[in-house]
């Protein structure tokens, strides 16, 4: 009897495994595999930017700020910077009202809830020259150091007296332990200013760019200054970009503000960003804001001396109309450059040279997430695929994330094609999910005789219409045609037909097994592997092919963004490796 009972749990315990459903994988799981640096060099034109949907979110004024105990002027939140720290959390620096006297953080450990709002400065006041006035803080930004310490810097001015060239500068503090207790506050700067943004060179050096304002004459250049060991001495600053505007009561008036500087992947580069005020019609009239940027080469800047502008070399002017540029590189190759146009943050992708950006000229070619207004934004990258990106508005900072979708390497690999992909790598992937909850992550490998493609596709309401349609192309064929070209629909219950481009339509030998799935936090959705001969496609090792996908069901159709069915040179591609 008791033998019997063993084997009855043992056989009831095989059958509730069996109904178990595979795993799952998202974007989130393709964390194997560190990318050669430049692996994407020549092929920066191919990528794009897919708005990840499920995070795209906004915290609201109370949750930022605490709206009762502060000026009216000061209850909006602006100036958001989001930064990625080493332990997997975030963290968002931000100050209240436009014209700011403090600056908090806020945390999240999953880019959806905040916690742990920090005053990291506040308004205080102080004696000058015998008169009570405030010093008041803004413009915040934040580094994480190799070390992995953070270090956050901000502006500070002091009522009339910034005006008259006193009590304005940057403080930085320092935490050692991802935001949870800061070091003291520390001046590093003593002059006025505003806009402070650091970086960490190679060698260990840290430069700190910042506009330097001359008041009596309205005028602002980009300085830097340069610490050796760590942040904890600076040295003199130096003037490296200014652009000449008018005369002002005597006085020469330039425009350079709003820096933003990242090193470029070949490691001897700096390139930048910033800010022009123009007033065509002179002093005190109109403002038309523009974008220059300019980039150095050997880590050093020319000191720009007397009334020249600068720099000399490198320097490209007015480039386009915008506001508060950022700047930032993916460790693959591609650049990422955001500003506001139009009170509306754009993002766009260059070379690793940051010298040609995708799009028709500067005015074309922009990723635009926001349907509201604001005043400053910008956009980072995070790890080898993502960024993240926020703007400010009248009520709440907008933030999201976004899949950095380029060229895939399908490695040789010994696939089972049975609906579980397992045993497949947790790299190289594309993404759709931009226009619902409904995602998926697209994988590649292949053998001497096929290409396989996974699926996994996210859908919480999974019916007979959720089906994905994709299509693969030889990239050294012309045309979509027999022999280069497979089409294929997959459904929930698999393969619901194939097409080869030829007269008998229907691709041979082409194989699709799909099992319902959950991810690790019990979504649900299902998975699909896909086997495809080498030859419907007529590519062998080495060979590129194009893919192209489109999400559909319920009303659904999500696809690749910049692509076009028509024009297989803007579908993604595959390397067969």
């Amino acid at each position: 009897m008791r033998f019997i009972t063993i084997i009855s749990v043992f056989m009831f315990s095989m059958s509730i495994a069996a109904a178990q459903p595979v795993l799952l994988h998202t974007h989130e799981d393709m964390v194997e595999f560190y990318p050669q640096l430049n692996s994407h060099v020549g092929e920066e034109y191919l990528s794009s930017l897919e708005d990840i949907y499920s995070y795209r979110n906004k915290v609201e004024s109370a949750t930022l700020l605490d709206p009762k105990h502060v000026p009216s002027e000061q209850r909006a939140p602006h100036y958001p910077r989001i930064k990625h720290m080493r332990d997997g959390r975030w963290i968002m620096v931000y100050q209240g009202g436009e014209n700011s006297s403090r600056i908090y953080a806020v945390f999240s450990n999953d880019l959806k809830k905040w916690y742990g709002k920090q005053q990291l400065w506040g308004p205080e006041q102080v004696n000058i020259g015998g008169k009570t006035q405030h010093k008041r803080y803004s413009c915040a930004d934040i580094l994480q150091l190799k070390t992995g310490e953070l270090v956050c810097l901000a502006a500070f001015r002091c009522d009339q007296a910034s005006y008259e060239g006193k009590g304005s500068g940057i403080v930085m503090k320092r935490s050692r332990d991802c935001g949870e207790h800061w070091a003291k506050s520390e001046v590093i700067y003593n002059q006025p200013c505003a806009q402070p943004n650091a970086i960490e060179l190679p060698d260990g050096r840290l430069q700190c760019y910042f506009s330097d304002w001359r008041p009596k004459a309205d005028s602002y250049s980009v300085a830097m200054i340069e610490s050796f060991d760590g942040g904890y001495t600076w040295g003199a600053k130096t003037i490296i970009a200014r652009q000449f505007k008018f005369f002002k009561d005597g006085y020469r008036s330039y425009t350079d503000m709003l820096p933003c500087f990242r090193l470029l992947n070949d490691g001897k580069t700096v390139f930048g960003t910033v800010e022009d005020r123009l007033q065509p019609d002179g002093p005190g009239t109109r403002s038309v804001y523009n974008i220059s940027i300019m980039k150095n080469d050997g880590l050093r800047w020319e000191p720009v001396v007397g009334e020249e502008d600068g720099p000399a070399a490198g320097r490209q002017s007015n480039v386009f109309l915008g506001r508060g540029a950022y700047f930032d590189t993916f460790i693959t190759g591609e650049t990422l450059f955001s500003a506001v146009r139009e009170g509306y943050l754009g993002i766009k992708l260059g070379d690793v040279t940051a010298e040609k950006f995708q799009g028709k000229g500067w005015e074309s070619g922009w990723f635009t997430p926001f349907k509201e207004s604001g005043t400053w934004g910008c956009a980072e990258v995070t790890d080898r695929n993502r960024i993240v990106y926020s703007q400010d508005s009248k009520s709440a900072i907008h933030y999201g994330v976004a899949w950095l979708n380029h060229r895939i390497l399908a490695r040789k690999s010994d696939i089972i094609v049975d609906g579980n992909s397992n045993e497949w790598h947790l790299s190289d992937a594309l993404f759709i999910g931009s226009d619902s909850d409904v995602q998926a992550v697209f994988r590649a490998a292949y053998d001497d005789k096929n290409v396989y493609i996974a699926i996994d596709r996210k859908d919480s309401g999974v019916t007979p219409a959720s089906k994905v349609s994709l299509t693969l192309h030889n990239e050294g064929a012309k045309k979509l045609s027999a022999g280069n070209t497979v089409s294929l629909i997959i459904g929930p219950d698999g393969l619901e037909c194939s097409n080869d481009w030829s007269k008998s339509a229907s691709a041979a030998g082409v194989q699709a097994v799909t099992c319902k799935a959950k991810t690790k936090n019990g979504e649900r959705g299902y998975v699909c592997e896909i086997s495809i001969p080498l030859s419907s496609l007529g590519v062998s090792s080495g060979d590129n092919v194009r893919f192209n996908a489109v999400l559909e069901g319920n009303g659904l159709s999500d696809g690749f963004t910049n692509v076009q069915a028509k024009k297989t040179q803007t579908w993604q591609r595959i390397k067969l490796q």
